[in-house]
């Protein structure tokens, strides 16, 4: 079987969703995926994200003359919504090459992107906000979160519940790297100061910041604390809990993990547990034997963590091979934990794929080693992602042709709650003969996920391509649409009311932050009173027809 690539979604929530003859559009065609930018000069550094109403906002850097902060909108089908090849957001002086940067989207739909470029001869982190039109509301020149003269890196973003922005990276100072945090409010204000919150520490670096916002107005705050050099460091991963006024809420910090030769390179990956706490992985060298173990803990919301310090091993060395190339961790809905990661021979020159699955009293599911989804061979790169839906994993990974490194293919290996394959054979997103780069994907919208690449084929291009999950009966490729009427909910005082209970099979309520918060099945009643049951905020109710399928989504604010 193979994946169909393309689907369709009426919603009322915000914009129609309609189709229109664009220049992109999802393809069938594997091997010439959908083209976000083709324009002259370098294209690097593509990601994409999903918008509250099934849209999807990719960025990038390039341009002919200067590496432009771009965008571009796309409907659920894959139209494109703006001019051909996007709109420059920021075309203000960048580096000749560039660090890693975060795009999300806000409760209104906006696309909010923060990047580092050197407008002000510094290396500065910049905030900019875009709505679904092209208007630049931060102002034409973004937002400096907290000005500073010296070097910043690798900004993180979170949307809280009023819809502010919570923006955190990394500042030289004299003795290394501090970590800074700033809030700015829908309007562009900084309720915290102009200069935020900087995490000084008179022994030790504070590094790759990563806030997480949760459904009280707050965020929570999970980080490194180093010392020694970087070579060889002493590296600890501590969490805390902030307020929206930016005031810590937990007496002490949290240590998730200690001394366990975490490595100076290794990145962090922090996912929501869809409950006010985080997943938290890494990896490091705990059996001090040379060799690279991935490792996972889980901190919940009152900061109590679910395993024991220095958090479970979940992928060891196996007869001298190393465990690293980790994506994000994710959630299912028993709250078992599933992740998934590169393994590698001693050489580190052939590589395959592992998972491991957690339940929640930190037992092993899937060995001691993990499962062994892909042997190690000389054609298999790395994983680059993971969608999990209804405890279904999509692992997006990439492979290149025998004896070709730079002729990479984009797959996905599907899986069920047990890792045992349900198609026959893995997904094929891009197999055209070009080196692809960078690929980044959207969370799961309507049975629909989108991943984008930079494609360096004939020229160096931004592509992307779709891909529709949830059917395991029957999955093929091209055009799938289904129509229903554009309203079927329809909100009066203090209930939803349904206009279509033979198209209506339930009502999920979702917070802002994409957590069910009630579901409700709809059998002969055409009305569900919603208001007394939910703390103040904003929610939406999303229609769900018999086939799990997304029809309408409705937003409202509880008072």
């Amino acid at each position: 079987m193979k994946s169909s690539i393309f689907n369709f979604l009426t919603a009322s929530s915000f914009v129609l969703l309609i189709a229109l003859p664009t220049h992109a559009q999802w393809t069938s065609d594997t091997e010439a995926n959908t083209t976000i930018n083709d324009a002259a000069g370098p294209n690097y550094v593509p990601k994409i994200r999903t918008t509250l109403d099934g849209k999807f906002f990719i960025s990038w850097f390039g341009g002919a003359s200067n590496l432009n902060m771009n965008l571009q909108l796309l409907d659920f089908n894959g139209n494109e919504l703006w001019e051909t090849n996007g709109i420059t957001v920021s075309d203000h002086t960048q580096n000749s090459f560039v660090t890693d940067y975060a795009l999300t989207t806000d409760t209104a739909g906006n696309a909010v992107v923060a990047f580092t470029d050197v407008r002000n001869g510094a290396t500065n982190t910049m905030v900019y906000k875009v709505s679904q039109s092209g208007e630049m509301l931060f102002g034409e020149n973004g937002i400096n979160p907290s000005p500073s003269d010296v070097g910043e890196y690798v900004p993180h973003l979170a949307i809280t519940t009023d819809n502010s922005v919570i923006v955190a990276w990394m500042r030289e100072t004299d003795d290394g790297l501090t970590s800074v945090i700033q809030k700015i409010d829908e309007d562009g204000n900084k309720p915290w100061g102009d200069e935020g919150i900087v995490l000084n520490n008179d022994t030790a670096e504070t590094q790759n910041p990563v806030p997480l916002a949760t459904s009280d107005g707050g965020f929570l705050f999970i980080y490194y604390i180093q010392t020694g050099p970087f070579f060889s460091p002493n590296r600890y991963i501590y969490a805390q809990k902030y307020s929206g006024m930016g005031e810590t809420e937990w007496d002490q910090e949290v240590e998730i993990c200690g001394l366990t030769r975490i490595p100076g390179f290794a990145t962090l990956q922090v996912s929501s547990d869809e409950n006010d706490g985080a997943i938290v992985t890494w990896y490091d060298d705990s059996n001090e034997n040379s060799l690279a173990n991935v490792a996972v803990q889980h901190i919940f919301s009152d900061g109590s963590l679910a395993f024991e310090t220095n958090g479970i091993v979940i992928g060891r060395d196996d007869n001298g091979s190393n465990n690293f190339n980790f994506i994000p961790g994710a959630i299912g809905s028993d709250n078992d934990i599933y992740v998934y990661w590169s393994e590698a021979n001693g050489g580190q020159s052939l590589f395959g794929l592992r998972g491991q699955k957690i339940n929640s009293n930190g037992e092993l599911q899937w060995g001691e080693f993990g499962k062994d989804l892909i042997p190690i061979n000389s054609t298999f790169d790395f994983p680059s992602g993971l969608v999990l839906s209804n405890d279904t994993s999509y692992v997006i990974y990439e492979k290149h042709t025998e004896g070709q490194m730079l002729n990479q293919q984009i797959m996905v290996k599907a899986l069920d709650e047990d890792g045992e394959g349900i198609y026959d054979g893995d997904i094929e997103i891009s197999t055209s003969n070009s080196q692809k780069l960078h690929t980044d994907h959207s969370s799961a919208y309507n049975n629909q996920f989108a991943v984008a690449w930079e494609d360096n084929g004939s020229s160096n291009t931004i592509k992307a391509q779709n891909l529709i999950i949830g059917d395991t009966s029957d999955v093929s490729t091209g055009i799938d649409m289904y129509e229903y009427s554009l309203q079927v909910l329809e909100l009066r005082a203090d209930k939803i009311f349904v206009l279509s209970q033979e198209k209506v099979n339930r009502i999920d309520f979702y917070n802002i932050n994409g957590q069910i918060v009630q579901r409700n099945n709809i059998i002969s009643e055409n009305e569900i009173k919603l208001i007394e049951e939910l703390p103040s905020g904003i929610y939406f109710a999303a229609a769900i027809d018999r086939k799990g399928n997304t029809i309408q989504v409705l937003k409202f604010i509880k008072h």
